[in-house]
């Protein structure tokens, strides 16, 4: 009894260690670069820290009809509170109260990546991470944890991001502004949980959002951002579609309080990254083609395919970050016979033969999120699957559903049974920390049947679902302890391990 408890012991503490790991991932850094923290713009949120931060906002009162009010600031176990409460009960003029934590200085520059832990309030009123200087602003969420209007559902549950330009002299009357939008995995609400949401500042022209380290939208800006900016948490009540919330919500501390659980910031320095997926140069990969098949190299002896049902060695590859362009990672894939796959030029089918990286050997990986990507050659034509009944080829001028990949990282080299039956979906967060458990099958929508046992073999779950993700409460898993998840479909059968 004593041995079991010491093993879980180590285990809790090395999963735990893991997950810390991946929640803190950060976006592949350009070839001869790695990430370094800021610590000005770094922080657990344990306590105010008035070296890094000031309170209130610096030249705002806030968004009518709320005002920012210190006394809405707090600090407890762990998190940065942001609460709105009811100052006129009678509803006129401003008569919310919210808050305002500000950046000590303009310290977020351009090329850094920023990302924070969140969860909303549970109203109708937006909770905020962004930054701005003089004539720009990024903001990296704007999200609501609660709509009255039913228009505006989708709202509650979507990841709310823009870019600003207002150049003076006119400033905001001449606001330039795009904004992208993303549902979140499950359709969970804001509200509901916590997730690290980030934005890499890639260059003047160049934007990336990420949320729980996956990139989910990007833009190429028309015009410059140069300038240092501020970094802001806050709350805003907005007067348009999604409603205002209720004098009763904002009395009640179960709803009307946002909890920021930690910030930390990053930015470029000389020197190379190691590791995969999100937070390295190189990683070992598979392709995963719209027909649920996966690329092969074969091994360079002839054409590539896209036409494999399991990964086995020729299906692995080694993708490596060399540049950037377009705000996109410019790769190579290193195949298993330690060969460059080569587009080819486009006029003939790819190859994974070559000893050497030419422009045939260099693509640029663009991320349509999920994990999905297109391969972009140096003859400006995409990489296609051929729907895997044919050789591949690097010839298509436009994104279909041919040029989109699945790329599922985190293999490793050797090409062992169980690394092969452990990529045909991910589960996160691992181990749960009493936390909601996303089930990916990255691109294999369809019918997948999912199966959960516990340790002794019993099984607590046997379901069905058609969807990209599914999600588990932690809390069905029932006691701490390892649990195996698996999944069944078109594509073959799939196991993994979980820790409670």
């Amino acid at each position: 009894m004593k041995r079991y408890s010491f093993y879980r012991v180590v285990l809790s503490i090395l999963f735990s260690y893991m997950y810390c790991i991946t929640l803190t991932a950060q976006p592949t850094p350009p070839s001869g670069k790695k990430w370094q923290k800021v610590n000005q713009l770094t922080d657990d949120f344990n306590s105010f820290d008035s070296s890094k931060w000031q309170k209130g906002h610096p030249y705002w009162s806030g968004r009518s009809p709320s005002q920012f009010n210190n006394n809405n600031l707090s600090w407890q176990n762990g998190n940065l509170r942001l609460k709105g409460s009811l100052r006129n009960s009678n509803r006129q003029g401003d008569f919310i109260w919210t808050a305002c934590l500000t950046s000590k200085s303009k310290s977020f520059k351009k090329g850094m990546y920023a990302e924070a832990r969140i969860k909303n309030a549970d109203m109708a009123i937006v909770s905020s991470f962004w930054m701005q200087g003089s004539e720009t602003e990024i903001d990296v969420i704007e999200n609501w944890g609660e709509v009255k209007n039913n228009r505006w559902r989708h709202l509650d549950y979507s990841m709310e991001m823009n870019t600003h330009y207002f150049p003076k002299p006119c400033g905001f009357d001449c606001d330039k502004t795009t904004q992208k939008h993303y549902k979140n995995p499950g359709n969970v609400g804001n509200s509901s949980a916590y997730a690290v949401y980030g934005v890499w500042w890639v260059d003047s022209r160049n934007i990336r959002w990420y949320r729980d380290g996956r990139q989910v939208a990007s833009v190429t800006l028309p015009y410059d951002f140069n300038e240092d900016m501020f970094m802001f948490f806050d709350m805003e009540a907005f007067t348009w579609g999604p409603g205002l919330p209720s004098n009763a919500d904002m009395n009640n501390g179960n709803k009307n309080t946002a909890y920021y659980d930690w910030v930390r910031t990053y930015k470029l320095v000389n020197g190379n990254s190691t590791g995969g997926g999100n937070g390295g140069n190189t990683a070992v990969a598979a392709l995963k083609g719209n027909n649920a098949k996966y690329v092969s190299s074969e091994n360079g002896t002839k054409p590539m395919t896209c036409n494999r049902n399991q990964i086995g060695g020729w299906e692995k590859f080694e993708i490596k970050v060399i540049g950037s362009t377009n705000g996109n990672d410019i790769v190579t894939l290193k195949g298993n016979n330690g060969n460059y796959v080569s587009s080819e030029n486009g006029t003939k089918p790819i190859t994974c033969d070559r000893p050497r990286v030419g422009a045939w050997e260099k693509f640029e990986l663009i991320h349509h999120g999920n994990q999905v990507y297109s391969l972009k050659g140096n003859n400006g034509k995409y990489l296609s699957s051929e729907n895997g009944t044919r050789s591949m080829t690097c010839s298509k001028t436009n994104i279909g559903n041919q040029e989109r990949f699945n790329i599922q990282y985190g293999l490793s080299r050797a090409n062992d049974i169980d690394s092969q039956k452990s990529v045909g979906f991910s589960v996160y967060p691992n181990p749960t920390l009493g936390k909601e458990v996303t089930i990916d099958v990255g691109a294999n929508a369809g019918m997948n049947l999912l199966k959960v046992y516990d340790i002794q073999g019993r099984m607590i779950l046997d379901k069905q679902f058609t969807e990209n993700q599914y999600q588990i409460n932690s809390t069905l898993l029932g006691a701490k302890g390892l649990y195996i998840i698996k999944i069944k479909n078109d594509s073959g059968d799939f196991t993994k391990k979980i820790f409670n």
